[in-house]
């Protein structure tokens, strides 16, 4: 919550609950008691940086807001009658009589559904206060209200008393296994075998370093006082580079968040307040990305394998790497007004789209956004057939992804997407290893580049790079007929033989459903 509320900030506007993202955090607006009959108003944090996450939080916020507000209108509408006796004053007073409240009574007139509403609604909303990080002077005035309470306790007849009792009873939190929430969440996430073996066999060691089996209930689990612990202990190991202690934790925040959404009711995620902001991996210390050998190429693009045959974007995804050297996000997010004809020759353009209410296609730097003739091996196997034909096919817009699996469900971008599909495959075939993974297509592509004798600045304008010298810089504005020849200077002939069969197995996609 931010230290100060913005008191009548918004009072012109019309309330409405809104999002603000203030130093990558959402907050929402919502509105506070009236003070001396004026509106006022207070900016919560949802301490999320998902936009979707923080619409849910806020919706929750906004409902407990009206159910606050309809307690005070209930609580108002309960009337109250005091019973006065007479008392003397002390002494110099003597002989002056004063009336001293001395009891509180309901009146008779009250409404007996306005009091049973009452008194619902106030255990309701005292149970879940611990949800939000409300203001103090919100509870303070549920506080208030508590000798209502008592009296409409007094009040009721004992059957009205049971059964109020009876709805406000706290409900234990449901059993559920820690085999249960790990087998769940694997499920969810919906990784590939080997990210699917790390998880399970971390979280494992970590339950068995509690003294905790998989058959415990998770509520064993769920303690600030373990969290702590498992911080401590990931912290302590001095092998273990950072990257892979961060990756450790973002393990367990896996763990801990799915249950929290499962029984919200019951578990939070605030016991994961104690786990350690790690650093980075500095680059000089992890392991550099090699290129693939001309051996592991011809392995990778074997027609014998099956996997292109059945995931034919991503074998584009792979020869647009291979040739432009795109990263990861610039290769998979590609959309169809990206392939363009300029200058006589078809190209691609790499560039953020700025017109996207949530932009997926990020830029590392100036550089990277570029437009860069395709190679003609990779026009010799389809390419542009292919992109046509599958607009034609799917009557695809402009703006529309080639390959939409590069986007999830909720429209961000999938950065799972390589790891599940490629990765997988790879492994499988035995070319994949602590060297070797998708940025190594773009270091084969500046290999090959320098093999065949282009300048710095030219590979520069291909691959995207800044270039280490003003010289590099300024003076690299090369026209796409010069860039399109220094090119094609370069060629993969070793793959011409799989090349060959692929391009009769390409003619056939995509093989799209009716």
């Amino acid at each position: 919550m931010l230290v100060k509320c913005d008191a009548n900030c918004d009072a012109q506007i019309k309330f409405k609950p809104h999002l603000w993202l203030r130093n990558g955090v959402f907050y929402c607006r919502m509105e506070l008691p009236r003070k001396n009959n004026k509106r006022r108003y207070c900016r919560y944090s949802l301490y999320t940086t998902n936009y979707y996450e923080a619409l849910s939080k806020m919706v929750e916020l906004n409902d407990f807001n009206d159910k606050f507000n309809k307690l005070c209108q209930l609580y108002s509408q309960i009337k109250v009658i005091p019973k006065y006796r007479n008392r003397s004053m002390p002494s110099g007073f003597t002989g002056i009589m004063v009336n001293i409240p001395d009891e509180l009574f309901l009146s008779k007139d009250n409404d007996p559904k306005t009091i049973i509403d009452f008194m619902n609604l106030l255990n309701e909303v005292n149970q879940n206060i611990g949800k939000y990080n409300v203001q103090k002077e919100v509870v303070d005035r549920l506080k208030s209200m508590e000798y209502k309470y008592e009296l409409c306790k007094k009040s009721l007849n004992p059957e009205l008393l049971a059964q109020i009792q009876k709805n406000i009873m706290v409900a234990e939190p449901p059993k559920h296994t820690l085999q249960y929430i790990l087998d769940s969440m694997l499920l969810k996430a919906q990784n590939g075998e080997s990210e699917t073996k790390r998880k399970t066999n971390f979280l494992t060691t970590i339950f068995e370093n509690l003294n905790l089996s998989l058959s415990d209930d998770y509520s064993k689990f769920h303690d600030a006082d373990n969290i702590q612990k498992i911080s401590k202990d990931i912290l302590a190991q001095k092998d273990v580079k950072n990257d892979n202690k961060r990756q450790k934790l973002r393990y367990i925040k896996e763990f801990v968040n799915f249950a929290c959404k499962l029984e919200p009711d019951f578990y939070k995620d605030n016991i994961l307040i104690s786990l350690p902001n790690i650093e980075k991996t500095k680059r000089s210390e992890r392991q550099p990305h090699l290129p693939y050998s001309e051996a592991q190429l011809k392995e990778i693009f074997n027609p014998e394998h099956t996997f292109f045959n059945d995931e034919p974007d991503m074998f584009w995804i792979c020869m647009i790497a291979l040739f432009t050297g795109a990263r990861r996000n610039a290769a998979t997010t590609i959309q169809y007004k990206n392939v363009i004809f300029k200058d006589n020759l078809w190209c691609i353009h790499f560039c953020e789209d700025t017109d996207a209410e949530v932009n997926i296609k990020h830029l590392k730097n100036e550089a990277t956004e570029r437009i860069v003739p395709i190679h003609k091996q990779l026009l010799d196997l389809g390419f542009v057939d292919y992109v046509n034909r599958k607009k034609a096919k799917l009557n695809a817009k402009n703006d529309d992804f080639i390959f939409p699996k590069c986007k999830t469900s909720g429209g961000q971008y999938n950065n799972k997407y390589i790891q599940r599909y490629l990765f997988e495959f790879l492994q499988t075939i035995g070319v994949k290893d602590i060297n070797h993974d998708f940025h190594s297509f773009r270091k084969n592509a500046s290999l090959a580049m320098q093999s065949a004798g282009l300048i710095n600045s030219i590979i520069n304008a291909i691959i995207g790079w800044e270039g280490e010298g003003t010289m590099e810089q300024s003076y690299s504005n090369y026209d796409l007929k010069k860039i399109n020849e220094e090119l094609n200077k370069f060629s993969y002939d070793f793959l011409k033989p799989e090349f060959i069969k692929w391009k009769k197995i390409m003619k056939t996609k995509p093989e799209l459903k009716k």
